[in-house]
Formats: C-alpha cells, structure tokens, sequence
C-alpha cells in the first residue's frame, strides 16, 4: 500500500499530464483508509479533490502535503538511520556504526535521535577534545534524558581514564541525578562510581560508599549482564579484603564470587577469576580453623 502511495506522490511531483487518470486515483483513494491527520493520506485526499476541481489553490495544497510527508519519510529514515549507528556500536562494527550516525544527522532528525547518533559519534572517535564536544552537544538538549544520561557517563569515563576523580564522580553523580534513566545506563553509573571509590589512589577507598553503589546494579538487574556480574565481582573482593569501612566477611565474599561460576552468561575468564578468588577464601578459612584449633597435649 505504502509503494503505491509513495509512487503515486512521484509521479504527481514530476508531470502535470495525470489528470486523466483522474477516475483511477479516486478510485484508488476510495479503496484506502484515509486517516487526514496523517500528512500522507492528507496529501492523497487532497490530490483526488484537486484532480477533480483542477484549481491552482487546491494544487498548491496537495503540493504542500506531499512536502510535508517528504519531510515526515525523512525523519523516519534518520531514526532507522540512528538505530542502526547504535546498533553497530554494540556490535563492535565502529566504521559502520559511525557511517550510519553521519547519514542519521544529515537528514531532517528528531532531537532524540540527533542525541542517539551524537553518542556514537562519540563513541567511535578517537580524538579526546571531538568526543567531548559530541557529548557536551547532548548535555545542550533537554528532552532527552537517557542520552543525556549516557553522556555524563562516557564524560565521567573520560575523566576516570585522566584521574580526574573529583570531576569525574560530578558526571556520575549527575547521570544518577536524572528521572526516568534506562537501567542499563543508571548500572554503569554506578557501577563506575563505585570503582571510584573502591580503589581512589588519589584519596583513602571508601568500601561502604562503594558497595551502596556495587549493590544497586545488582538489586536492579541479574547476572545476564556484564555490569552487574562485575559488581558481584568487586563486592565480593570488598568483602574478602575488608577495611576502609567493612569488616571482613569471608562467607559473604564467597557468596557474590558463586553467583559468578555459576552464571551461565559468565564468560571463562569471568569464572576462573572468581573460582581463584574462591580457592583464596578457602586458604583463608582454613589458617583460621587450623589457629582456632588446641594446640596437642604436651
């Protein structure tokens, strides 16, 4: 149906002489479901009648209606354009991720999806002072939260990778700071700002700021996902290491690294760094049972 519609604006656009087909396009609009509010069967309702009347006013306004689903058919072609920059970003296909992004803003494009393919612009560049200004552009739009979420995230990331650590927990802060975020994003929010406070080199760790924010991914999602199988991970090192605000609590420590072997979304290298780990607790505990135990009778 859409093939004919789209054929049938073509040929009004490029010769007048189709007014003798004038029975054959009623007909055809009778056979359609016309909703007006749509500029595309506006423009066919509008195209019968001025066909029929054959007044310059009402040719003029079919004209303007096609115009106006042109514009409508190219924003569609910038979302799919947009979607699938970001699908080749999560496939790893960066070339082509950054080719369909670059498309996606040439055409006419809704903010959101202008914000979608700024972010794999960004996520594709290689040039530090380029990736920053594609994400500051983000941040300059307002009706878009999760990207602009995103964007705090991967501007943290940034400052993370400098040690910038007090500029870079402001962008995580912020990210968690929006309403209605995707959960995927607020995990890696903090999930990240936990690492920043796990191992602060800069200042003292601080293992109970860390494990609040360990723990929110894991309350929030399962161990399908990388995040949330790596905030197991840390938890369990935090717990096994104790200190810096935590007692150490061998068993917990041992609970979080089992979830890990045995996640079956878990990668190899994901559980032998745990069962390492596991092997680690169970050295530990066993010192402590053999101190805990008598000394023989002389």
């Amino acid at each position: 149906m859409h093939s004919k519609k789209i054929g049938l604006i073509a040929i009004l656009l490029l010769t007048p002489a189709l007014y003798c087909q004038q029975s054959q396009l009623l007909e055809l609009v009778k056979k359609q479901s016309i909703d007006l509010t749509k500029p595309l069967d506006a423009a066919h309702t509008k195209y019968a009648w001025a066909m029929k009347t054959q007044l310059p006013q009402d040719l003029l306004e079919t004209i303007q209606a096609c115009k106006e689903y042109k514009t409508q058919l190219l924003q569609e072609f910038a979302h799919i354009e947009s979607i699938q920059s970001e699908l080749y970003l999560h496939l790893d296909k960066y070339e082509l991720a950054k080719k369909e992004a670059n498309q996606a803003l040439k055409l006419p494009i809704s903010q959101q999806d202008k914000a979608r393919a700024l972010i794999t612009l960004a996520a594709t560049s290689k040039d530090p002072t380029q990736k920053e200004h594609f994400l500051n552009q983000v941040l300059s739009y307002n009706d878009v939260p999760f990207a602009q979420s995103l964007a705090q995230i991967e501007l943290g990331n940034e400052n993370y990778v400098k040690q910038k650590y007090a500029l870079a927990k402001a962008y995580y802060k912020k990210a968690l700071s929006y309403k209605h975020v995707p959960p995927e994003y607020r995990n890696r929010a903090h999930l990240n700002l936990g690492t920043i406070y796990f191992d602060d080199t800069l200042n003292s760790p601080d293992y109970t700021k860390a494990a609040r924010h360990f723990t929110s991914p894991i309350n929030n999602g399962t161990s399908k996902n990388i995040h949330v199988r790596l905030a197991y991970f840390l938890l369990g090192k935090i717990y096994l290491n104790g200190g810096h605000g935590i007692s150490q609590d061998l068993a917990k420590a041992k609970e979080y690294f089992e979830v890990i072997t045995s996640s079956p979304y878990a990668s190899e290298e994901e559980k032998n760094r745990s069962l390492a780990k596991i092997e680690t607790i169970q050295r530990l505990l066993q010192a402590k049972e053999a101190v805990a135990q008598p000394a023989p009778a002389a």
